[in-house]
């Protein structure tokens, strides 16, 4: 469930609760967490974003009674959307800064704050469909989006060399006049 609120001189923010089922083998695990956010439209149609994810920490309970803290860390980001024709282009660029001493596990790491990096490339039509394909820590991602009306339908894809397949879709409703949201 998520909440945004647009401010005044290209300045927005929200945040979200997650409820997320992981299943690995015949183990699973139910976590519920909270996400804060800023926007800002600092000039033209550049946008930058700073997002604290599982920012209150995240404890995940495991099938069996283990329990695990994932700790807050703070993403930020940058898009700067293109129209050409029809077409709505938007490359982005986000990092992952984490503060918990992941060392080797991080692709870039300075003392104990490690960095992750995201590139990706949304092309969009008539803002009612996309496609997406883009790089989360060097491993190919792509994806999809519909747009009827007041509904959305998005669908993610990703691979991992050791965990396999990952697909996500999300369902999104807007009660907003114009119901395509965009960067």
């Amino acid at each position: 469930v998520s909440f945004a609120k647009r401010g005044s001189r290209g300045f927005s923010w929200g945040g979200n609760v997650k409820i997320i089922r992981k299943h690995v083998g015949e183990y699973g695990a139910w976590r519920i967490g909270f996400d804060f956010g800023v926007l800002l439209n600092p000039f033209r149609a550049l946008k930058v974003g700073a997002v604290l994810v599982d920012g209150t920490s995240t404890l995940v309970a495991w099938k069996g009674g283990r329990q695990e803290l994932i700790r807050p860390h703070l993403r930020m980001g940058a898009a700067y959307p293109i129209r050409v024709s029809r077409l709505d282009i938007l490359p982005v660029l986000d990092v992952d800064v984490d503060f918990g001493n992941l060392g080797s596990a991080a692709q870039m790491a300075l003392g104990r704050v490690g960095f992750d990096f995201r590139t990706g490339l949304e092309v969009g039509f008539r803002e009612r469909i996309a496609v997406r394909v883009g790089a989360d820590r060097g491993r190919l991602t792509a994806g999809a989006g519909l747009r009827f009306s007041v509904v959305g339908v998005d669908y993610g894809f990703s691979n991992h060399s050791d965990l396999g397949n990952s697909h996500r879709v999300s369902l999104t409703f807007s009660w907003h006049q114009n119901p395509f949201l965009h960067l």
